[in-house]
Parts: C-alpha cells; structure tokens; sequence
C-alpha cells in the first residue's frame, strides 16, 4: 500500500506556501507538479507523519496488505530552501568539524574556493 505523501492536497499548499521547493534564483515550484515539496521542510514531514500514522492505524490488521511503500521516486528537485540550506550546513558541521577540515577534504582551496565561515559562507551562496 502506498502513500499519500508526494501530492500534497490543495489546502496544504494555500495554508503552507514554505512548504514547496524554492530553487537558486527564486524560483517557486507551485501547486500541480508532483515531487514539489521540501523533504526536508518540518512542517511537512508533521504531516506526512500524521497520515502515515492514520493509514497504518486503520490498516494494520488488514490481511491483504503486506506491506506499505511511504514513498519511492524521491529527489530533492533542485531545493534550496532556508531549511534545506541550515540543514546541509549542520551536516558538515558535524562531519567535518572545523572549516580547514573542509577545505583541506574537499580540496577547496584550490582555485580559491576556500570556505571561511560555514555560516556565513552559506548564506552568502542563497544570495546567488
């Protein structure tokens, strides 16, 4: 059994514009594409989670489903949101610690691509 989670209801969209993705540029994707939401977007994942809960709920003792499919398909569809932006940041944070780390690993200060400040740096990338 699948999910409902890639097409998002008119409602949502209407009472939850942030929830859909926003590209380098300032582009929206609006209501009517499927795989338009941020993944990562909180609000969305409360209810992705809500529905899912409510389907397994009813569903559970059904003998003729095997098993649920909560979604297949999924792409970040170019997002660029603010959350998507903080969370990359916080990854790397964790991951490599410190910003020289970073540039060392990825190599980065060649051809002068070198990060400085993750926070900052980043912030200034959404600008482009």
């Amino acid at each position: 059994m699948g999910t409902p989670t890639y097409s998002v209801p008119a409602w949502m969209y209407k009472e939850h514009p942030e929830l859909f993705i926003q590209r380098f540029g300032g582009q929206t994707i609006t209501y009517g594409y499927r795989q338009n939401t941020d993944l990562a977007n909180p609000t969305y994942r409360f209810y992705c989670e809500r529905v899912i809960r409510k389907i397994l709920e009813h569903y559970k003792d059904n003998p003729a489903v095997i098993g649920y499919q909560i979604d297949n398909e999924t792409s970040s569809g170019g997002a660029a949101n603010p959350d998507v932006q903080a969370g990359f940041v916080n990854y790397l944070q964790k991951k490599f610690k410190t910003v020289d780390e970073l540039n060392r690993v990825w190599g980065l200060n060649y051809w002068g691509q070198r990060l400085n400040d993750l926070e900052r740096d980043s912030a200034a990338g959404r600008n482009h």
